[in-house]
């Protein structure tokens, strides 16, 4: 899967098998192999990652300061959880990682 964050809020993630066309270039069609879309609230995805423990979760940094985890476990109906930090972010976030014993 490819994922991609959107500066509406939205994340988006695609088949990579779906994206090739003829001759192995790749096409210019956005909705190609599109299998899920899911808004965040986030303001804009500012970044993303999955979860190297989980390949259905990617953990969302959004320009609010806001961290937000997405399912991707049933992509027909992929959900945004937003997580409550402990001290607000002061402005948007720039990288997302998972700490390596961090499992949700």
């Amino acid at each position: 899967m490819i994922a991609g964050g959107m500066t509406d809020g939205t994340v988006n993630v695609w088949d990579p098998s779906q994206l090739m066309i003829a001759d192995g270039k790749v096409t210019a069609d956005p909705s190609a192999g599109l299998v899920a879309s899911v808004a965040t609230g986030a303001g804009s995805v500012t970044a993303l990652a999955f979860s190297p423990h989980d390949a259905s979760s990617l953990g969302v940094g959004g320009s609010d300061g806001s961290f937000i985890v997405v399912s991707l476990a049933n992509l027909g109906s992929p959900e945004a959880t937003a997580i409550n930090l402990d001290q607000k972010q002061g402005g948007e976030i720039t990288r997302v990682s998972f700490a390596p014993n961090f499992f949700f």
